[in-house]
């Protein structure tokens, strides 16, 4: 996710996001990036951040994840 502050002074903002939840516990669903521990999330595995951007500064807000399942499961949602 890419953030920019268009305004001409600086800005705080916070940001939440979350990792996939899933029902079956033959799926699992890792953080690569931040790497954070499965067990320091919530319940509803949710992440924050809050960023200060300068005027007219962009900022890359990483996220990203990976699933791992059995072959005989079958997974939907994922894009």
């Amino acid at each position: 996710m890419v953030i920019s502050n268009n305004r001409k002074t600086e800005e705080s903002v916070l940001i939440y996001d979350q990792l996939p939840i899933t029902m079956n516990e033959d799926v699992k669903v890792e953080s690569i990036d931040p790497q954070i521990d499965n067990d320091k999330l919530n319940n509803d595995r949710e992440l924050k951040w809050n960023v200060k951007l300068k005027p007219g500064e962009k900022k890359i807000i990483p996220l990203k994840y990976q699933v791992k399942f059995p072959n005989d499961v079958h997974v939907y949602g994922l894009e």
